[in-house]
């Protein structure tokens, strides 16, 4: 055999070549990453909107409020001034204080409708801000000129007193022993028409004492004395609580955290309505981004 050489070999890319491969390699590591982002998509159970919310819980939805951040509270249980996170009082004009307007606005309305006057609010989980939208509800219902009680049924973890600046060594636990009449426990706050029933100190059976009948003759005569009746229950997965005291009230409000509670969550939630035939009035979504 005899080899001639024709052209000498190029070692060198050819610059087509290099922008072929740039490209290339360009486009698989953007479907690699948008791959990535997909997977992570489909395996996020949050709740992530209202229509999320609309469609987990299939219940109407009475509002929103947008997420707000709530300073630390330095003033302590003695201080004369408002909590932060009572965001109706201290600052009405905010978004916020609006989408506390437009739910009582929706509430009113769908309470109407059902002639409820009696009002549990729930949430699936701890931390989705159920106490603070029920005491900026009660205060914008107040201002509404409504007669208006707030208790304090969560036994386990009160903190609707720490809101309101008031003590609550005198409250819900003393009514259902027996030890102190329901009038008497009410205490007045410095709103106009808005009373409040603290907790009390935390029994060591609370489920047997909300299931007691003292508790069911108390919201009877809660109806009588005021034109709307607000009960702060415990997270319904957390505690058989809410199921409980669900039997006595007209309605129930759920309140859901967005882009925190997870259909899963939801989906438990909704189970737990159905199985204890629940009335529930709607649901407002909390912590949306404005």
């Amino acid at each position: 055999f005899k080899l001639k050489v024709l052209a000498p070999v190029r070692h060198e890319l050819v610059i087509k070549k290099m922008l072929k491969y740039s490209v290339g390699g360009s486009v698989v590591l953007v479907l690699l990453v948008g791959l990535i982002c997909l997977i992570q998509e489909l395996r996020d159970a949050r709740l992530k909107s209202i229509r999320d919310v609309r469609l987990a819980l299939r219940h109407p939805i009475l509002g929103s409020v947008a997420s707000f951040h709530v300073p630390a509270d330095w003033s302590g249980s003695q201080s004369r001034l408002p909590h932060p996170a009572l965001r109706y009082l201290l600052a009405p004009n905010s978004i916020e204080a609006e989408n506390y307007r437009s739910v009582r606005t929706s509430l009113l309305v769908t309470a109407e409708n059902h002639h409820a006057k009696c009002v549990l609010i729930s949430s699936p989980e701890p931390g989705d801000g159920k106490t603070t939208l029920v005491s900026n509800l009660a205060l914008a219902m107040a201002q509404a000129g409504k007669r208006v009680l707030l208790i304090d049924a969560d036994l386990r973890r009160p903190t609707v007193h720490k809101l309101f600046r008031v003590p609550q060594d005198i409250g819900l636990t003393d009514v259902l022993l027996g030890e102190i009449d329901f009038l008497t426990a009410v205490r007045q706050t410095t709103v106009d028409r808005l009373s409040l029933l603290t907790a009390g100190n935390s029994p060591a059976n609370p489920a047997e004492l909300l299931s007691s009948p003292r508790m069911e003759q108390l919201l009877k005569d809660a109806r009588h004395e005021f034109d709307f009746v607000f009960v702060d229950a415990p997270p319904m997965l957390a505690v058989s609580d809410p199921c409980i005291l669900a039997r006595y009230v007209d309605g129930m409000v759920l309140v859901v955290r967005v882009n925190k509670n997870t259909r899963i969550a939801a989906a438990r939630v909704r189970e737990l309505v159905n199985t204890h035939a629940i009335p529930v009035l709607g649901t407002v979504a909390n912590g949306i981004l404005a």
